[in-house]
């Protein structure tokens, strides 16, 4: 029956577990799964024809991360004619449907580069005056993902008269003039940018007849305007770049000198404020308790900040005392796990030695309503009385440091020393941001890594007295006794109150479990799980004996903490480009290039 009950138990466990995994599954298979796409390159070859038409390859390169079925290259409308669209990949002709204006075509792609031809004609791509004719086309819109590269090539008809050009877009574009071919080339174009071509070529080249009035001087006082803006916005970005790299300069020269500034004051604060007092030899092993209650003694291997084990321990060292009793009420679950928990009796007659100022409190906690509790019971008013628990924990904390005070085993405040060592960090993580702003990346970075670190290190200008540096060495010398008991040759010889009160001790110092297998190996008769002394009861329906009071009293303690910490809360308050232009056709307006 015990092994039937025990496996009725995971039942339940088991059943969430596959409700667990299973949802995360379902969920996994109806997310879309994560893609993206950038473009490495788009390079177009174009040829302007005499009689204004264009012919254009767009070779446009993705990078794929992800499934993909689809690409997207829209044009927008305009004073011209799309014809002949195709869609083509290494010479195969893929299926495309939108064309001319909103071209869509498919494929099936995932993690992988792809290159993908996009021909098409353009009718009436240049308009044609009595001087010359205009080319202006946009030939990658503003709609992408940004791209690594771009090229355009274009090849216009022959014949005498000279060709101009001009390029729009980022400022580090750039465009050539080779003959009768034009060529821009705009690398890292960004997201949200385009690149776009200004072409005027010699009307006499052109089969088509001029119209309209002459254009060239329009379009030179138009090219000439942006390309004086364009220059000074270059002349302007020179004199931002020089001053960069003065200031970039200057901190890699000061921001060194102000981490070694740091480096010097956390020295000079821990030489004079964090270096312990030498530690006295007092033995390797220690078997003498020093008179500290164990809630003192875990606040000193805290540097004077008191943890929920505290008031564990001082329950549990208050029952060994004989001020109350605690006994276990194991309840069998048949289809969950087995729950234990721990009744509080008040002794009567109560002892006569005087309590502390903290152990008071306990008891006053304890048994605010009556002689007897439950762990169950306590957790549940702290659940209930939030305030007011966090009150009571507050002045339990405050009633031991103050008995810790006394004994002066730790120097007091140290706020000016933290600040002072807080501010000179935060001066040099300054500096290091600085650093970073100008772009003096590693001198930034270490400067922000040493200003952290000096931040954390502000824990080691605490300090202990000698008395407090000999009394850390003394209960150190007790935890390796307790700890190493079994492997000691012979055991110590001892009443049974003395081993009960190293029992309360290693809880506080959190060795119980290791010294109460130790005492079933050295002295089976003390710590036998059925003997627990008048102060603690095991349960007979099973339970852990003495040998559960370590996990009894940090059970106890962070319980009790847990429950009284306040709910969280939700209500928290030719050349380089110029940078006009926009007003070509092709891309313009919204054309990209895209992909799903």
């Amino acid at each position: 029956m015990p092994s039937l009950r025990r496996y009725l138990r995971l039942i339940p466990m088991a059943l969430i577990l596959l409700l667990a995994f299973g949802g995360v599954g379902l969920i996994r298979g109806l997310v879309t799964p994560d893609k993206s796409f950038s473009l490495p390159r788009v390079e177009i070859e174009a040829v302007l024809e005499p009689d204004a038409t264009m012919r254009v390859v767009e070779h446009i390169t993705y990078d794929f991360q992800g499934p993909f079925s689809y690409g997207t290259r829209p044009i927008p409308g305009g004073p011209y004619l799309i014809e002949d669209v195709r869609v083509s990949e290494g010479g195969t002709e893929l299926t495309s449907v939108g064309a001319p204006y909103n071209l869509q075509w498919f494929f099936e792609a995932e993690d992988e580069t792809r290159t993908f031809d996009i021909a098409y004609t353009v009718r009436y791509a240049a308009q044609v005056g009595p001087d010359v004719a205009e080319l202006y086309w946009k030939w990658v819109g503003e709609k992408h993902p940004g791209i690594d590269l771009v090229t355009a090539t274009l090849t216009v008809p022959p014949g005498a008269g000279e060709v101009r050009a001009w390029g729009h877009g980022e400022l580090t574009g750039e465009v050539t003039i080779d003959g009768d071919t034009v060529r821009w080339v705009a690398p890292d174009v960004p997201e949200g940018s385009f690149v776009e071509g200004r072409v005027a070529i010699p009307a006499s080249r052109f089969t088509v007849p001029g119209t309209g009035a002459p254009r060239l001087d329009t379009i030179v006082a138009e090219e000439t305007a942006w390309a004086e803006s364009a220059n000074e916005q270059r002349a302007a970005a020179a004199r931002d770049a020089e001053k960069a790299a003065q200031r970039r300069d200057l901190a890699e020269v000061a921001v060194p000198v102000l981490v070694l500034l740091g480096m010097g004051m956390f020295a000079f604060l821990f030489l004079r404020y964090g270096k312990e007092p030498a530690h006295p030899d007092v033995g390797e092993y220690l078997r003498e308790l020093p008179d500290d209650p164990p809630a003192v003694v875990d606040t000193l291997r805290h540097w004077g900040n008191v943890q929920p084990l505290a008031f564990g321990a001082t329950v549990v060292d208050l029952a060994q005392r004989g001020h109350l009793t605690v006994t276990e009420e194991h309840t069998e679950r048949p289809l969950w796990f087995d729950d234990t928990d721990y009744r509080f009796t008040r002794s009567d007659p109560a002892p006569t030695d005087e309590l502390r100022d903290f152990e008071e409190r306990v008891m006053k906690r304890l048994f605010s309503l009556g002689p007897t509790t439950t762990q169950s019971e306590i957790n549940a008013w702290a659940a209930a009385h939030t305030s007011s628990a966090q009150k009571w924990w507050q002045g339990f904390r405050t009633a031991v440091r103050s008995d810790f005070d006394r004994r002066k085993y730790q120097h007091g405040e140290r706020g000016g020393v933290f600040a002072a060592n807080v501010l000179t960090a935060l001066v040099v993580g300054a500096g290091g941001a600085l650093a970073l702003a100008v772009r003096a990346w590693w001198v930034g970075a270490i400067a922000i890594a040493w200003a952290l670190l000096q931040l954390g290190l502000t824990a080691l200008l605490r300090q202990r007295t000698p008395a407090g540096a000999r009394r850390e060495a003394e209960w150190d010398a007790v935890e390796r006794f307790l700890r190493d008991f079994s492997e000691l040759e012979e055991a110590p010889p001892g009443h049974l109150v003395l081993w009960e009160r190293y029992l309360v001790y290693a809880v506080a110092l959190g060795v119980s479990a290791r010294l109460v297998q130790a005492m079933a190996l050295r002295v089976p008769e003390i710590s036998d799980a059925t003997h627990a002394g008048r102060w603690y009861v095991v349960s007979p329906r099973g339970g852990n004996g003495i040998g559960g009071l370590g996990a009894f009293g940090a059970g106890l303690s962070s319980s009790f903490a847990a429950a009284s910490t306040p709910k969280s809360s939700g209500s928290g308050s030719g050349g380089g480009f110029s940078g006009g232009g926009g007003g070509g056709g092709g891309g313009g307006g919204g054309g990209g290039i895209g992909a799903g």
